[in-house]
């Protein structure tokens, strides 16, 4: 299910969905405005346990998450990247070939 979400500038916004073994997402970035077109994406969970059941149980594990306590017994996922459109073409953002900066094959 498709979710889409507008960040004010230097702003934060956490969008919270339970997945399920072996789901998969996918998060996409679109900066359209500002001074600097850049932003950092952070992917990190689980921020509650699965049962969590409520908006103010759910801000009770996103506060305790913070301060460092982890739920489950999984590896947590902790994925943070700078995402830069105003400097794309100084990195070779694809595995796509060797190793090297050239992505001509």
């Amino acid at each position: 299910l498709p979710i889409q979400v507008t960040v004010s500038q230097r702003g934060m916004e956490c969008v919270y969905d339970v997945m399920k073994k072996d789901e998969t997402m996918t998060m996409s970035v679109f900066i359209t405005a500002g001074a600097e077109l850049r932003a950092v994406a952070v992917l990190e969970g689980p921020v509650a346990p699965p049962d969590v059941n409520g908006g103010v149980a759910l801000q009770e594990s996103i506060d305790q998450f913070q301060a460092g306590k982890r739920f489950g017994t999984e590896q947590p996922i902790s994925i943070q990247e700078v995402l830069d459109f105003e400097h794309l073409l100084e990195r070779d953002f694809f595995d796509d070939d060797d190793d090297d900066d050239d992505d001509d094959d």
